[in-house]
């Protein structure tokens, strides 16, 4: 298989994304596009951001810096906060010494956690789907690919969503 053929297999089943940097910020963000079950949205992009950087300090940070440091926007960072917090997955507290930290050890965290709190569950592609009803593929029923689609769209969410935040980390 050639690596255009394996392309073409990702982007029909919805995985495949291209990235390029925000011209607004430092994160990468997706292409406007959006097909499949896996696409890493701005939402994705800046609480992974959010939390690869709360790992790394020892310290509470605050949201503001963080945005100001890192040239994002102050009041989708504070969004994404909120979802995060609201999954347990960062800690808040006000005053002189508050700040954000990280709910748990870094290691526990897993990307389809990050997801899951910004996105909620991920709804598969319609070819894999055995729910959608919205683009049902109209040859569903007879196609003979889709069984390998299914289990390559079931092994490529495991690939990315069992990664831990320590993975992103550890990468940069």
């Amino acid at each position: 298989m050639t690596p255009l053929f394996i392309v073409a297999i990702l982007k029909r089943i919805g995985i495949y994304t291209q990235f390029g940097m925000n011209r607004s910020s430092k994160t990468c963000s997706t292409t406007s596009t959006r097909s499949g079950s896996f696409q890493m949205t701005q939402k994705v992009d800046y609480a992974l951001f959010l939390l690869t950087i709360l790992a790394q300090s020892s310290e509470r940070l605050s949201l503001r810096g963080i945005a100001d440091r890192n040239s994002l926007s102050f009041s989708f960072l504070q969004k994404m906060a909120g979802l995060l917090r609201s999954a347990g997955l960062i800690r808040a507290s006000r005053g002189n010494i508050g700040g954000y930290i990280l709910a748990k050890p870094c290691s526990t965290i897993l990307f389809g956690d990050v997801v899951r709190a910004v996105e909620g569950e991920s709804i598969p592609h319609a070819c894999v789907s055995e729910k959608s009803t919205v683009h049902a593929c109209p040859r569903k029923a007879l196609c003979t690919i889709r069984p390998a689609l299914q289990k390559l769209h079931t092994q490529m969410q495991h690939l990315y969503l069992s990664k831990p935040l320590t993975y992103f980390i550890q990468q940069s």
